[in-house]
């Protein structure tokens, strides 16, 4: 019985993830501004400061409510690790891509690429430089590049950036 209760729990948390990220990133950010900053307090709160254990559990209910973001018609990015979750420094996600060429754009961060699975082209430096599934890739801030899924099934990859902010940050060229 509890199992099910449980299951029941987690699928209602993930129909409105949307709606409970929300609310759960406007609590953490309340609680930071109460609490402070767990680092760098002569006595911090544990339990409710920035990185404290309420940010544990936090991180835990967002991943599990597994919102994927779109990102045009054809891409889509779930975040994992981000400033509404402690991080101050990086931002994390997850990134799915259909057949596909993204436009030309830049960033003001930098960014990592790494490859989960399919296969494809980074356009960058006037250069298509193939990439597949183990592959890396840096990206300068300001420096104009576009990803392209150049396989039949869906170019899955893990991204980081920093300093953190979202993946959607972008200028077009």
């Amino acid at each position: 019985m509890a199992e099910s209760l449980a299951a029941k729990a987690l699928a209602q948390w993930q129909k409105r993830s949307r709606q409970w990220l929300g609310r759960l990133a406007g609590s953490v950010a309340e609680r930071h501004e109460l609490a402070g900053e767990v680092a760098f307090l002569l006595e911090p709160d544990l339990k409710g400061g920035r990185g404290g254990l309420r940010d544990v559990h936090a991180l835990h209910w967002a991943q599990r409510a597994g919102a994927t973001l779109p990102a045009g018609d054809d891409r889509s990015f779930k975040l994992m690790i981000d400033p509404r979750f402690g991080a101050r420094n990086v931002t994390q996600f997850v990134g799915s891509i259909e057949r596909s060429r993204a436009p030309f754009h830049t960033h003001t961060y930098e960014e990592v690429i790494y490859i989960l699975s399919g296969r494809g082209l980074v356009h960058v430096h006037g250069r298509s430089v193939p990439v597949r599934e183990g592959s890396s890739v840096f990206l300068p801030p300001g420096v104009p590049h576009c990803l392209e899924n150049a396989s039949e099934g869906v170019l899955r990859l893990l991204g980081v950036f920093s300093p953190a902010g979202s993946p959607a940050d972008k200028a077009e060229e």
